[in-house]
């Protein structure tokens, strides 16, 4: 929603779902947004893209197991 861009919300969300996976993660990303996942340390597998639901998207990898900057709002347990 055009209200909630640019506040950091979406960062915060990825950052907090990182902070809780070990290995490597697979996501199919919009090719619009490839500039946000390269800023949270996501990489471009290869320059391959596909339709998903009508919309270009590429797989990127998350490759650095537990998370190497934990989500600032959780607590370690």
């Amino acid at each position: 929603m055009p209200a909630y861009r640019k506040k950091g919300y979406g960062e915060l969300l990825v950052k907090a779902g990182l902070s809780k996976v070990t290995g490597t993660i697979y996501i199919n990303a919009q090719v619009a947004s490839l500039g946000f996942y390269e800023h949270l340390g996501f990489i471009q597998e290869d320059k391959t893209t596909f339709l998903e639901a009508g919309i270009p998207h590429t797989v990127m990898l998350w490759p650095h197991g537990q998370s190497e900057a934990p989500c600032p709002i959780l607590k370690p347990v």
